[in-house]
């Protein structure tokens, strides 16, 4: 099945009229608060530029920590000091620069003050708030065009890199459109096309996108599929150079990449770390980062490029503090890629946020005034597998061995040791049994482990869910400016397009395309 988008214009002499907006620093006071900041200076080791870089950029990357709550980063640039010593995050130093163009992002979708990624990425890609778990469709059906169709179309290249599936919610909204973010596998037609290349080997027309790179193999796979058609041949038959593994991706050297490392997600960061034949065959994000920029730099157009670090939000659902940490430092190597991609270059525009906040972990005062509240880091280092991989241990424990086994689990897993009072609650969810909890998103197995540990690292979570806050937005390159200020996320879309001269604007419900 393909979707056909009408052609758009891209007019490079538009002008674009622009609101004076207030500059908001608020979030990067508190992430250089956590970390150490002091006054709003930059940590040491920060890139300082004389004068703002306005102007319009050849290519734009957007860097997505999905499900990034506001208190992440400064705790894993504390976790960071301890399991990498003298490699600092990026991440604090880029919001310390005074020279780049700092925002936040009101976070809801068109039926919830409260987004799932579908519809907040949707609203970027589309300029529309659309309801939780559609892609680019409004309720009455109308569907909207992705800004990766429209920029394709307009003749740049577009690539989509992910820990998650490359059909999944965050960077399949980019590029498709769906009445429900499951249907995965029309999603992966969409994202492949049925037209071949150009004379420079890049897409034309209706050809899908040059560059996917993450999980979700079996959505590609006529063994896995529904339909059992074969995307992966259609795939190379279309041009795609298709890479199963690390060493595929590092001798990579086609213009169209279609790189699927996993069955369904990439593993979190914790468990590839821990495990020898993972780590050697499963690339990590800033390496897949590294490939999609080696290969969309030779697009004769220029290019938009949407880098997500997906497994964070997962890894918050979750409960997960070690999972959560490792993958964030995933992120912020594959952002330290990016901004230095762009740093040689003067015609890259970087932009940095998530789409939403997800279980709010914080970091509670431990010890006299506090003084011990840095030592529980260690804990958290200490955790060898993410609760994902841990839970189906623990079902198995509690099934064969009881509160013995299952406390055997948790401290040989996160170096927790528990004693059977503490263990009832965790065993009454691993049993699907109703269990005395008071907050409704912790009354399950993820929540009770969470609170467990809670007591052994320090970080303890608000819920198992997304939640409503405003999230930054960090811009630096050419054309920075526009995302200074506060924002729906609908108006991400205005800006991109403007950026590149695009004057289609999507219909409102039952409304004509402009």
């Amino acid at each position: 099945m393909t979707d056909h988008f009408p052609h758009t214009s891209r007019d490079p002499g538009s002008t674009v009229s622009r609101r004076s907006l207030l500059r908001s620093s608020a979030f990067a006071a508190g992430v250089l608060g956590a970390v150490g900041g002091v006054g709003g200076a930059a940590p040491a080791g920060s890139v300082s530029r004389p004068t703002r870089r306005r102007g319009v950029p050849r290519n734009v990357i957007l860097v997505v920590s999905d499900g990034m709550s506001a208190a992440v980063p400064g705790l894993t640039e504390a976790f960071a000091g301890l399991v990498r010593p003298g490699r600092p995050t990026r991440l604090p130093r880029l919001l310390a620069d005074r020279n780049v163009a700092d925002g936040m992002l009101e976070t809801r979708s068109l039926d919830s003050p409260v987004t799932d990624s579908a519809a907040a990425s949707s609203a970027w890609a589309s300029g529309f708030h659309v309801a939780n778990g559609s892609i680019n469709h409004l309720p009455d059906g109308t569907r909207l065009v992705p800004i990766g169709t429209l920029l394709r179309d307009a003749g740049m290249g577009v690539g989509l890199v992910s820990t998650t599936r490359v059909t999944h919610a965050t960077p399949a909204a980019f590029a498709t459109a769906s009445p429900s973010r499951n249907f995965e596998d029309a999603i992966a037609e969409q994202l492949i096309g049925a037209g071949g290349a150009d004379a420079d080997g890049f897409g034309a027309g209706d050809s899908g996108v040059d560059v996917l790179l993450g999980g979700g193999r079996r959505f590609f796979d006529p063994a896995t599929r529904g339909d059992r058609v074969d995307w992966i041949a259609r795939s190379r038959e279309a041009g795609y150079e298709v890479l199963g593994s690390k060493a595929d991706l590092a001798k990579a050297s086609g213009p169209r990449l279609l790189g699927l490392f996993s069955e369904s997600h990439l593993p979190m960061t914790i468990d590839r770390r821990r495990d020898a034949g993972l780590d050697a065959t499963v690339p990590t994000l800033a390496e897949m980062t590294t490939a999609a920029l080696r290969t969309l730099a030779a697009h004769p157009g220029g290019f938009l490029l949407q880098v997500e670090g997906g497994r964070v939000d997962h890894a918050a659902h979750a409960n997960d503090a070690a999972g959560l940490l490792w993958d964030q430092l995933e992120l912020d190597d594959a952002l330290a890629t990016v901004l230095d991609f762009a740093a040689a270059r003067e015609d890259t525009l970087v932009v940095f946020t998530t789409d939403h906040a997800n279980a709010n972990p914080g970091l509670s005062g431990t010890g006299r005034r506090y003084g011990r509240s840095g030592e529980v880091f260690a804990n958290v280092a200490a955790a060898t597998a993410s609760v994902e991989a841990t839970l189906p241990r623990l079902s198995r424990a509690e099934a064969e061995g009881g509160e013995a086994a299952v406390a055997a689990v948790v401290a040989e897993t996160f170096g927790c040791e528990a004693d059977g009072r503490s263990l009832r609650p965790l065993r009454q969810a691993l049993r699907r049994e109703p269990i005395d909890e008071t907050n409704p998103q912790l009354a399950n197995a993820e929540g009770q482990l969470g609170r467990l540990l809670s007591g052994h690292t320090g970080i303890a979570f608000v819920g198992t869910s997304h939640t409503a806050d405003w999230v930054p937005m960090v811009a630096t390159g050419p054309g920075q400016e526009r995302f200074e200020g506060f924002m729906d996320h609908p108006q991400v879309f205005e800006r991109l397009a403007d950026l590149f001269g695009i004057t289609h604007r999507n219909p409102t419900a039952g409304s004509p395309a402009t």
